[in-house]
């Protein structure tokens, strides 16, 4: 059998989804986000606490697979867990744990601290919450195992799988897994959670994954009801005070190690970054100030003035654009007359006008992006803005065309006529 019958080429015209970004902007804003911070920061891994939940869990299952802390395996469970199999399902096992205990602590009637624990962003309380509210803690389950998840894709949409990416670019870890040729970066890790009662809920945690293993040394994979945890309850108050609200680990110590890490002291990340911070405490931060002052901050012809420039240049006519497509998206818009209407209404008459000229500032960004987000960005600003039918019907080709390899999600634009 040929490779090729088993595996394609990525391809990065794809859409992920139709409704959420029919118009497919997010793969050029992502080409120009990606010129300020690489693959640091990305819309999917920007929470800090799921950075340091993240950190937190590889710190444990680095000492519980290498060092004299490293797990003691059955003949049995070596043959079981090969390549990262060991260390992906310690990393499950944690998220899971905590997900349940985070839960069980923020109902009142199972609650163990004074800790009003925040869930938001908290990855997979909403699927574990249901299988909570069914089962109770004392039906779920937990094995040692990349397939037990409570995420359908968990492996890729945990908070692993979100923060891989940036933890192997902040030099944490390589694409397997392997911790030790970023010892140095360890050592700082081991800093941080040194103290406030991060080591305490990590040593409970080894305990309970050693005693597991060894425990049942012929069961593969290991597995354990969470009402069975040894200090379960011990477990739950240290999960609440370490992990339980974004506050409990914005602490400076976590802000420098990941400002350097993420490399967020660099370049033009680092003067939006302090542009951003002076701002903190406002009862709102203007984003469009923050970009604003970071242009002032620059050198008007260096390299990092350009890479936020192009934001500037970019955005009005990604908006304006999206506002069209979705105005004749609308309901009540059926004809080019109605299209007109609602233009009108929405005091937004000379829009394509304002196309015109936006578009004409957005082709500017083109040389600075490339691959796939480039062509596009390039499809987008050839829109013909002199005639709102011609505008349209280039509006309504570009998004089939963006639409095709997804056609099963496809958001189909009305055909309208001109009466």
């Amino acid at each position: 059998m040929l490779l090729k019958e088993l595996f394609t080429e990525y391809d990065e015209s794809i859409e992920a989804n139709a409704y959420r970004d029919p118009m497919g902007l997010q793969i050029v804003w992502s080409a120009v986000g990606q010129n300020i911070f690489g693959r640091n920061i990305t819309s999917i891994s920007s929470d800090m606490r799921n950075f340091n939940i993240n950190l937190f869990n590889h710190w444990i299952v680095k000492d519980l697979t290498s060092g004299l802390e490293a797990l003691q395996l059955s003949h049995k469970q070596k043959e079981h867990y090969s390549g990262v199999g060991l260390k992906t399902g310690l990393i499950i096992f944690l998220e899971n744990l905590m997900v349940y205990l985070m839960l069980s602590e923020s109902k009142r009637d199972t609650k163990v601290t004074d800790v009003d624990v925040d869930l938001g962003g908290l990855l997979g309380t909403s699927k574990a919450r249901n299988r909570l509210d069914s089962e109770g803690l004392e039906g779920i389950t937990l094995s040692v195992d990349q397939e037990d998840t409570i995420l359908v894709r968990q492996i890729t949409l945990g908070v692993n799988g979100r923060y891989r990416t940036p933890f192997i670019e902040a030099g944490l870890m390589d694409a397997f897994n392997n911790y030790e040729p970023y010892e140095d970066a360890w050592k700082e890790a081991a800093v941080l959670f040194s103290s406030n009662g991060f080591a305490e809920l990590a040593g409970r945690l080894k305990s309970v994954l050693r005693d597991l293993f060894a425990a049942h040394p012929n069961q593969t994979p290991p597995e354990i009801a969470v009402t069975a945890i040894p200090g379960r309850k011990e477990l739950q108050a240290g999960f609440a005070r370490c992990f339980g609200t974004h506050a409990s680990t914005r602490a400076g110590a976590f802000r420098r190690f990941w400002r350097r890490r993420l490399k967020l002291d660099q370049g033009a990340a680092a003067v939006l970054y302090d542009c951003a911070k002076q701002r903190i405490g406002s009862d709102n931060i203007s984003i469009q100030e923050v970009a604003i002052a970071a242009l002032e901050s620059i050198p008007e012809n260096s390299e990092e003035h350009r890479k936020i420039d192009d934001i500037r240049k970019l955005e009005p006519f990604l908006v304006s654009a999206n506002a069209l497509f979705r105005l004749i998206c609308a309901k009540e818009v059926e004809t080019l007359n109605d299209l007109k209407a609602a233009l009108h209404e929405k005091e937004a008459g000379d829009l394509l006008g304002r196309l015109r000229t936006q578009a004409e500032q957005a082709h500017e960004v083109k040389p600075n992006i490339g691959g796939f987000s480039q062509y596009r960005l390039q499809r987008l600003t050839q829109f013909n803005c002199d005639d709102l039918s011609r505008c349209v019907q280039d509006l309504q080709k570009y998004q089939s065309d963006v639409m095709e390899p997804v056609s099963y999600t496809h958001l189909t634009l009305p055909t309208m006529s001109t009466t």
